[in-house]
């Protein structure tokens, strides 16, 4: 399978991978045949150097010259097929990238080289030619798919938030902390919102206000400071005493008789 959709790589990182992947493949198919030159005895091929000369049009002057172009154009092939390979990981799991990088890197040297005159058709190679032509770039194929999917793995696990990117690795096992039913504590309202009481045995005076109704005025107990805002209740409202009503006015009395 594919990369997951939440972690598909821009083309810029997927040109980061296959550029770093394909240098792995490099490297580990220039150990393979340094290693192979050795335990058959055999000199380094001219092939590919032939090849580059037809292609370009131009021979380098030295031998060491020659080594210099071929190097270069090896590492050049690699890091692009690297970037196929990234590519074709985007959709793919690592088997099928894999068959495509063998079948990518196998055909300069049977198709193109051979087309340049630089070499014998496949047909006419020799088994041990054709089997150590396979494991070189097995080798190749099989060291950039590895690359690619621990370049895969690890930009997986760095997933982003915002503009930064959190590896969640850290996290994990971690769980949230759940409140348990009975360990809340009754929340006490704040100082400036208690209501005060007034002192025993101290009347509290009474003026009427201007919407006609008792004004209590505030009476704090001893070592307690009032705030502005500060309600306080009435301890008894039913001895307020009602307003006086309005008395009768006396009757006129009789005037005299003549």
């Amino acid at each position: 399978m594919g990369e997951p959709i939440s972690h598909r790589p821009t083309a810029l990182e997927t040109l980061r991978r296959g550029a770093g992947a394909g240098l792995a493949g490099a490297l580990a198919m220039s150990v393979s045949t340094n290693v192979e030159m050795r335990l058959r005895g055999r000199e380094p091929s001219d092939v590919p150097a032939k090849a580059l000369e037809r292609l370009l049009h131009w021979k380098p002057e030295s031998d060491r010259g020659e080594r210099l172009l071929v190097t270069a154009a090896h590492f050049a092939t690699s890091l692009s097929l690297g970037i196929v390979g990234a590519a074709v990981r985007r959709r793919s799991g690592p088997a099928v990238t894999a068959a495509t990088l063998i079948a990518a890197s196998l055909t300069p040297e049977l198709v193109v080289v051979p087309a340049l005159g630089a070499a014998p058709p496949p047909s006419k190679w020799s088994a041990a030619e054709t089997g150590v032509a396979v494991i070189h770039h097995l080798v190749y194929a099989s060291a950039t798919t590895l690359a690619l999917g621990r370049s895969v793995t690890r930009d997986a696990r760095l997933e982003p938030v915002g503009d930064m990117q959190i590896d969640p690795a850290p996290l994990a096992g971690v769980e949230s902390a759940q409140p348990v039913a009975g360990d809340r504590k009754p929340e006490s309202p704040p100082p400036g919102d208690a209501l005060l009481e007034p002192t025993p045995g101290a009347p509290a005076s009474r003026e009427p206000s201007s919407s006609g109704g008792p004004q209590v005025e505030p009476t704090a107990p001893s070592g307690v400071e009032l705030r502005a805002g500060d309600a306080l209740l009435d301890p008894n409202p039913a001895e307020r005493s009602a307003p006086a009503e309005p008395s009768a006015p006396p009757e006129p009395s009789a005037p005299p008789e003549p």
